[in-house]
């Protein structure tokens, strides 16, 4: 609302201020240049602010965007049984560099094709496995907080915030230990990385 009194304000000066030259400063080459000049300044100061404001808009909502929180990119009735034990298994999950196994592409690691056709792991479990894998990249990666140091700056306490966020909401069904251990390496790589 603010926003909008300030546009009708500004444009108002500025289309009294024209019509005050043209008018009363006579009907020179000068003076129309001149109006001309000041109308233009003000839509390009719009076109410029309207086009600052969506995209800071945009930035505020990707704040709260690190839930990534699509819940329809899980498979219905999950199994988090099978999946902690898959990942507490020392011949699969764990058998993995731990260090970084959630930001690899699962569908390439031997662990699991493995898993997949011994039977210990269902397609449905590696779909999940996929969008864990997913939202932790996003967050990693993608996610960036406007405030007032500027545009585009991360705020790694907010990036543990949103990794805590998501594992406890979207991917509650996982075990406190499978959890704390995806945190934990979340953490350590991210620091790594700063």
């Amino acid at each position: 609302m603010n926003g909008l009194i300030i546009k009708v304000l500004s444009i108002s000066i500025a289309v009294v201020t024209v019509v005050y030259l043209i008018i009363y400063k006579g009907n020179t080459m000068i003076t129309k240049i001149f109006s001309v000049c000041i109308i233009a300044a003000m839509v390009i100061y719009w076109i410029v602010y309207e086009r600052n404001t969506r995209k800071r808009k945009k930035q505020e909502l990707q704040r709260d965007d690190y839930l990534f929180a699509k819940e329809n990119d899980l498979p219905l009735q999950i199994n988090w049984n099978e999946i902690n034990d898959f990942l507490s298994d020392s011949g699969y999950g764990v058998n993995m560099p731990m260090e970084n196994w959630f930001m690899m592409d699962w569908a390439i690691q031997p662990c699991v094709e493995n898993g997949i056709k011994e039977g210990k792991f269902s397609m449905k479990g590696f779909r999940v496995l996929q969008a864990l894998s997913n939202d932790m990249k996003h967050i990693f990666y993608d996610v960036r907080f406007n405030y007032d140091r500027g545009p585009d700056i991360e705020d790694k306490n907010r990036k543990y915030e949103a990794v805590k966020k998501v594992l406890d909401t979207k991917y509650a069904g996982l075990s406190e230990e499978v959890r704390k251990n995806i945190y934990d390496q979340f953490v350590k790589i991210y620091e790594r990385k700063i």
